[in-house]
């Protein structure tokens, strides 16, 4: 008995749909409609093909594709977080957008270091990725609001918030953000943090400073050596600091936290409370850290 092609086509757009569903509960899988709506092409390409003088085994496949696109392009449309963003163009002038998950803004070529202001009150932030813009930032959760606010006197001072409380039936909502930022600029970062899970991959990017001020939370920084010289200042209540640095890189540690774990394996103490690389004095790359804290837990690895 010949299978028809249409119950290849619905068999396989139910089993894949269903499998993204389970993956939903199960995981943090998400296909951003705004993504996935640029393959569309490969639909029509997949109808052609079908329409072809070809072996039913190879029609048979098509047809599971198909399913398998549809079922996709369903999944992502009814997952995806459309939210409003308030961007702060100046003092004197504001505007809401409608957007997807998605800000970008654009680069200004006047510019070689930029400085941004990261304001964070609770939740979980990722800063990892290139970017072909200046900054994005992107939203995994409907209820993020982020405010974006640049004045024209110093438009490469850049202040990023998103400290808005969002309620819903008396239940405060979780948020998630992510950003991404350009790899070609310097970058000069002060992040205000609340009680905030966290992981900066700042690998990618040329980081001259970085200041963290944070109350109860997990922080992880991942430190590249596109520059000469990083400053790391970080200043924490009751957290955990994990530090991760290039092994060629010289590293100084000064720490001002008396009741604080701190735990700094290949590092020598030249002082109290300071601890040093061997290869400090002769390496090209210096990474520089300040540790300031309660009752907190310090990790510094190569």
């Amino acid at each position: 008995m010949k299978i028809k092609y249409n119950h290849i086509f619905w068999g396989s757009f139910f089993i894949f749909l269903g499998i993204l569903y389970l993956l939903k509960q199960i995981t943090q899988v998400n296909f951003e409609f705004h993504y996935i709506k640029n393959f569309w092409p490969i639909f029509i390409i997949s109808i052609g093909l079908f329409y072809l003088n070809l072996p039913r085994f190879i029609k048979y496949i098509i047809s599971s594709i198909n399913g398998l696109l549809v079922g996709l392009m369903l999944f992502s449309f009814l997952n995806t977080s459309y939210c409003k963003y308030d961007v702060k163009i100046n003092e004197n002038q504001t505007k809401t957008l409608e957007v997807a998950p998605t800000f970008k803004l654009p680069i200004d070529s006047a510019f070689t270091e930029y400085f941004l202001n990261i304001d964070y009150g609770e939740g979980e932030l990722k800063i990892f990725d290139k970017s072909i813009d200046l900054i994005e930032v992107y939203n995994s959760k409907p209820q993020n609001l982020f405010t974006i606010s640049k004045e024209d006197s110093i438009p490469n001072h850049i202040d990023l918030s998103s400290n808005t409380e969002v309620n819903i039936n008396d239940k405060i909502l979780e948020r998630e953000g992510i950003i991404k930022l350009n790899p070609e600029v310097v970058w000069n970062l002060d992040a205000n943090l609340g009680a905030v899970s966290s992981f900066f991959d700042l690998s990618d990017y040329k980081i001259r400073t970085l200041n963290i001020n944070s109350g109860a939370s997990s922080i992880g920084v991942k430190i590249g050596e596109r520059l000469d010289s990083s400053n790391i200042n970080i200043e924490c209540g009751a957290s955990k600091i994990e530090v991760l640095i290039p092994y060629n890189s010289g590293c100084i540690i000064t720490t001002n936290s008396s009741l604080s774990k701190n735990r700094f394996k290949d590092f020598k103490e030249i002082s109290e409370d300071t601890y040093q690389t061997e290869n400090y004095l002769n390496s090209v790359n210096k990474i520089h850290i300040f540790f300031e804290g309660g009752v907190s837990k310090f990790i510094v690895k190569r």
